[in-house]
């Protein structure tokens, strides 16, 4: 999996590619928690193997929970095919400002408004 971090001028924008691997996704959430942005647009449209089973769901909304900035607003674009809004939910739960679409224009609308 490719992460790629581009600072856009009023968002942080991550790029993933190729093939998802959960341990490195992990590995990504608990970097991004370092990362100091307010809004921050996660685009993994072009991901392979992304229906993901509900326990990792889970884990990674936890993870998330534990080390992303409850502050900030964060916009995840998904492949249509295996969004679940599992691990969404989990984070909702916790009060985060989080919400999952399949286009970029509509991920980007939310998070600038």
């Amino acid at each position: 999996m490719t992460i790629e971090l581009k600072e856009e001028e009023e968002f942080l924008k991550i790029e993933l590619s190729e093939v998802f691997q959960f341990d490195t996704f992990i590995e990504f959430i608990v970097a991004l928690g370092e990362e100091r942005a307010n809004k921050i647009l996660i685009d993994g449209r072009t991901l392979e193997n992304t229906n993901l089973s509900y326990k990792e769901r889970y884990e990674i909304g936890n993870t998330a929970v534990e080390h992303l900035d409850l502050g900030a607003k964060y916009v995840i674009i998904w492949p249509e095919r295996d969004i679940n809004y599992f691990a969404i939910s989990v984070m909702k739960l916790q009060g985060f400002n989080v919400q999952v679409f399949t286009n970029k224009s509509s991920a980007q609308d939310w998070l600038l408004n």
